[in-house]
């Protein structure tokens, strides 16, 4: 690989191995141990399971598929709506497939990365430098085939490690939007069982003065620090309405569990959050191979564990709800 010709890490930063994920076979041999290793976990999925989905939607005429942007504007009685995200947490080898397929089916879907995997780059004390191989082989194929790329939010994944993340979040959305990415959307990662906030609080529409401030990792950290619109931002990918129930909070961050495949967590976060509750109806997540789940906000039930026909069987029953299905790409092959 040839080296990149702008390196933007500080002249200070002294990390053995700080160039290990730039090269390109270092990279796929990463990405490879993480594929692995999700399948001997039995995570992965064939992409066909999400071309199944598409196909139903398409053929059901109770069923329309919109752009993510528009899904907490759209209302019909006995419609469902359903728009797709895909957080993109460590899944490169995905990405091409799945983009391919969404650009088959004339669907653009917000694909959110994470400036702080190993993916994007390496991340020093001062500065990050991006890796141009990820950047020239998985993200450009993104827009070549008409997929849209938003920010997967790890702020305060990136201040608990010692960065500096406000300045990390505005450098690299600029960035990104010199090279035409066009970032108008986030997504938030992780949950506030992992850092005692939400990644979304970090903006002012999200913040709220019973938790404007909270501890992490000897850091006094604050929410609301700057504003979505100051980063040319206009939506957050959970479409969040805080609703702080203060009483609840200490009784909340004492159910960790463990996240995604545990049902009490899933009702934690999706039904009974102290701190928000989203402005669509469901979320439908894929958390392994053929286990998803779904978190009914309006029917206020968890569905845990289904698989894809018991998938296609809610939306078949359900009628007049607003749907996210998010497609983590680490899932899909």
């Amino acid at each position: 690989m040839k080296k990149i010709s702008q390196k933007i890490f500080d002249k200070t930063d002294n990390i053995f191995f700080k160039d290990y994920f730039l090269k390109k076979k270092n990279f796929l041999n990463y990405s490879n141990e993480i594929r692995k290793n999700y399948k001997k976990k039995n995570f992965i999925n064939s992409i066909n399971k999400i071309q199944y989905i598409l196909d139903f939607l398409r053929k059901d005429k109770f069923h329309k598929i919109v752009d993510l942007k528009n899904i907490i504007d759209v209302k019909e009685k006995n419609i469902n709506f359903v728009a797709f995200r895909c957080d993109v947490d460590a899944g490169v080898w995905s990405l091409e497939k799945m983009s391919k397929l969404f650009n088959k089916y004339n669907l653009s879907v917000y694909f959110y990365i994470l400036i702080n995997s190993y993916y994007y780059g390496q991340i020093f004390k001062n500065n990050i430098e991006r890796n141009t191989f990820f950047f020239n082989n998985y993200l450009s194929k993104l827009k070549n085939e008409n997929q849209k790329v938003g920010i997967h939010n790890d702020i305060y994944g990136l201040i608990k490690s010692g960065h500096n993340g406000v300045r990390f979040l505005k450098q690299e959305i600029n960035w990104l939007n010199k090279k035409n990415y066009n970032i108008i959307s986030s997504s938030a990662h992780n949950s506030a069982y992992v850092y005692g906030a939400e990644n979304f609080q970090i903006f002012k529409e999200f913040s709220n003065s019973i938790n404007k401030k909270f501890f992490l990792k000897n850091y006094n950290l604050k929410t609301g620090m700057m504003s979505q619109k100051s980063l040319g931002l206009t939506f957050e990918a959970n479409f969040p309405l805080i609703d702080l129930q203060k009483k609840e909070l200490r009784k909340y961050f004492k159910k960790r569990n463990d996240p995604i495949r545990n049902k009490l967590w899933l009702k934690n976060h999706f039904l009974q959050n102290p701190i928000y509750t989203s402005r669509y109806d469901v979320d439908i997540w894929v958390t392994g191979k053929n286990s998803w789940f779904i978190a009914d906000r309006k029917g206020k039930k968890i569905y845990f564990n289904k698989n894809i026909n018991e998938i296609i069987n809610f939306l078949k029953t359900e009628k007049g709800k607003k749907i996210v299905v998010n497609l983590h790409p680490d899932y899909f092959e």
